[in-house]
């Protein structure tokens, strides 16, 4: 019975309280719209599935993006969802030149969140 009440005491009081998690730090990036996956359109404020493969489709079907105003020929993207995206994307290379190395996320910082 000792055993028991000392037991609860030490949970209770937190003498063997687990460690907190180290807190994780979330960055925005941008994406390349010329070289995103599927998955990495996902993560775009208004870009679900369907929508992420429609872009896809769109830039193998007729070829690289050259501005926000290109996305208007993806059928279900209309102005108001590009400018929601316009933040974190860009078209071509990366802002400051040079070469990521593949893949479509890029380590230029976005915007902070709102």
């Amino acid at each position: 019975m000792v055993v028991f009440a000392l037991a609860i005491r030490a949970f209770g009081g937190g003498l063997l309280r687990a460690e907190a998690a180290p807190a994780l730090e979330v960055r925005p990036h941008r994406v390349d719209l010329d070289r995103a996956t599927v998955a990495e359109l996902r993560v775009l404020p208004g870009i679900g599935s369907v929508r992420a493969e429609a872009i896809v489709l769109e830039r193998i079907r007729r070829g690289p993006f050259d501005g926000i105003d290109a996305l208007a020929r993806v059928p279900g993207l209309g102005p108001e969802t590009a400018a929601e995206m316009a933040p974190w994307l860009w078209f071509g290379s990366p802002p400051g030149g040079g070469n990521r190395g593949g893949g479509g996320m890029a380590d230029a910082v976005a915007p902070p969140l709102r």
